[in-house]
């Protein structure tokens, strides 16, 4: 437990470190980018995302739901449409695998309690539409974005909204 709590920090400062000593590149178009980031919402974590040629490219995330202690690996095609003033749109889905632990489970055989946590698996499709906004001189890129997601194809969950925030490189 003391490990995390000094790990934390150490991480946020070099994070924060190379924000702002690694000089911005060109934000006008986002071919050839590769963004690493934070995803803050219902489902929170990590997200890399590359763009290629035409403004096409791919996103994968690993994302936790804390309150079921659930998880999702998702992998995303998307299509950047580029706006004025560092702004730019996308959209674009694709698949997840995800669990999440339902317990604990608690029964009693032969007069002894036994506690199991049980993790149930699920997959299904995601789509994703969202807004960049490429902060000017800096690599660093804000978005807003919906993923609507339908786990085992379907049950949907439609209201997953979280702050992106990238370092572009």
């Amino acid at each position: 437990m003391k490990t995390t709590k000094t790990i934390r920090p150490l991480l946020l400062t070099a994070f924060f470190l190379l924000i702002i000593l690694i000089p911005a590149r060109a934000q006008e178009n986002a071919s050839g980018a590769n963004q690493l980031g934070l995803r803050l919402g219902p489902y929170s974590g990590f997200t890399f995302r590359h763009w290629g040629a035409s403004n096409l490219g791919y996103e994968i995330s690993l994302v936790g739901w804390a309150p079921y202690r659930g998880a999702i690996l998702s992998g995303l095609a998307e299509k950047n449409v580029p706006l004025h003033n560092g702004f730019a749109l996308y959209f674009g889905g694709g698949i997840f695998l995800s669990s999440y632990d339902y317990g604990p489970y608690r029964y009693k055989i032969d007069g002894v309690w036994y506690v199991e946590r049980r993790g149930i698996p699920y997959f299904g499709i995601e789509g994703v539409l969202g807004a960049d906004y490429y902060i000017p001189n800096a690599p660093v890129v804000l978005s807003l974005d919906l993923r609507p997601r339908f786990f085992n194809v379907v049950y949907p969950y439609l209201w997953d909204a979280g702050l992106n925030v990238r370092y572009e490189f």
